[in-house]
Parts: structure tokens; C-alpha cells; sequence
């Protein structure tokens, strides 16, 4: 006899539905990141082209630029952590045995989600102050410091639930 799980069970429709909606904030999130990357791709190649052309700059397309790569770092991590498509330095690991490998792995992704849980609190606690307070870049757009920031305690978020989720995910398996 197969043993079945109450998928009717209100905390399990919890879960169910709580996976799918995380499930999708993650693929928005790397979507996005996608979306400012091509963006700020035509931006750099318009710039250039208009500063040869013409010999004026665009002289949003840096600040705006090095703000995008901060975005697409922070709300692609989580996804790219899903996929298990980071950088790994595997040269000692790939020497250990299954049991180790999973022991090593368990740790660092609780490490990971704590390290990730700490840059979302200061994250957010600093963009909270840059909004009360009205800090502005020194640049020439004078960009408010709470827009570049914000991103930071998003995407920690996003990648420590996805840590933790590889930790259960590791710990179920045996």
C-alpha cells in the first residue's frame, strides 16, 4: 500500500501554495535581472554610439549602469542558488566521500543563509535610514541612496529562503 499525503490538509495547501508564489517571485526576480541586462547593454552600445557619432556622452549611462549590475547581482542570486549553477571551488570536495560531501554541503548552506539573513537586516536597516534622512548620491544624477540600495535586502532575502530550502532539501535526503 502506497502512503499518501493529504494534500487537502490546510498546512499543506499552505505549503503548496507558499512554494509556488516563492517559486515565482524567484523567476520574476531573475527575469528582471534579465530585463536590465539587456537594458543596460543597448544603453552602453547607444552611449557609444552617439559619443562617436556626435561627440556628446550620455551621462546617465554609467551611474545607471554600475547601479544595474548591483540589481541583476541581488535578483538573479537566488535563482542561479535554485539552479545550483554557482561558483564552486571544488578541487579538495570532489575528493570526499557522498556522506562528507553532504555534511559539508548541509553546513554551508546554513552558513550561507545566516551570512544572507544578516546582509537583509543591515540592508534593510541602512535603506531605511537613506530614506528617512534623504541621502542622494554625490553624482551627477544625484541618485537617492535608498533606490540603489533596496535591492540589497530584497535579493538576500530571496537567496536566504532559497538556502534554506537546500538545506531541508539536503537534510530530507539521506
Amino acid at each position: 500500500m502506497v502512503n499518501r499525503i493529504n494534500t487537502r490538509s490546510p498546512t499543506n495547501t499552505w505549503l503548496i501554495h507558499s512554494k509556488s508564489i516563492f517559486e515565482r517571485t524567484l523567476r520574476y526576480a531573475f527575469s528582471l535581472a534579465g530585463v536590465l541586462m539587456v537594458f543596460s547593454m543597448l544603453a552602453v552600445c547607444a552611449a557609444i554610439t552617439i559619443r562617436y557619432i556626435t561627440g556628446q556622452d550620455i551621462f546617465w549611462v554609467i551611474e545607471v549602469c554600475a547601479i544595474i549590475v548591483l540589481y541583476i547581482t541581488f535578483l538573479g542570486a537566488g535563482w542561479v542558488m535554485k539552479l545550483d549553477q554557482h561558483v564552486k571551488v571544488d578541487i579538495i570536495f570532489e575528493a570526499f566521500s557522498p556522506r562528507i560531501k553532504r555534511s559539508v554541503n548541509i553546513f554551508n548552506s546554513i552558513m550561507g543563509a545566516l551570512v544572507f539573513m544578516a546582509v537583509a537586516w543591515f540592508g534593510a536597516k541602512y535603506t531605511l535610514i537613506f530614506l528617512q534622512k534623504s541621502y542622494h548620491a554625490p553624482t551627477t544624477m544625484g541618485t537617492p541612496d535608498w533606490i540603489v540600495t533596496i535591492v540589497i535586502p530584497i535579493g538576500s532575502i530571496l537567496l536566504f529562503i532559497q538556502l534554506w530550502r537546500v538545506t531541508y532539501n539536503l537534510l530530507k535526503k539521506k
